[in-house]
């Protein structure tokens, strides 16, 4: 039989540590690192303060600017994050003949 290395504790305060986040596309749940959340929705909400609208490429630009030692994908993290906001009503996703372009809601 397989026995895991980690403590009971270990795997509690694993679990204890994630998020779960909704698309708001296809309103899909998934489960996601709380600190990594944290960090990118403070990148987003940096980057899109200066109440201008960016394209998902403009955004991606501006958080990996913030983010140049983030361990993972900041792409991936950052559509999943920034379509939870949607989902949430922080961000807006106005959809122009072209590109979509994102903006925070109340601005």
């Amino acid at each position: 039989m397989f026995k895991s290395s980690k403590t009971k504790e270990q795997r509690s305060a694993r679990r204890r540590s994630k998020i779960t986040i909704t698309n708001s596309r296809t309103k899909r749940r998934m489960q996601i690192a709380a600190d990594k959340h944290l960090v990118v929705v403070q990148a987003i909400r940096s980057a899109l303060a200066r109440g201008k609208s960016l394209t998902y490429t403009e955004l991606l630009k501006a958080v990996k600017k913030k983010l140049h030692a983030f361990p993972g994908s900041v792409g991936w993290y950052l559509i999943s994050v920034i379509r939870n906001m949607e989902s949430e009503g922080k961000v807006l996703c106005k959809m122009t003949s072209r590109r979509p372009y994102y903006s925070l809601a109340g601005r």
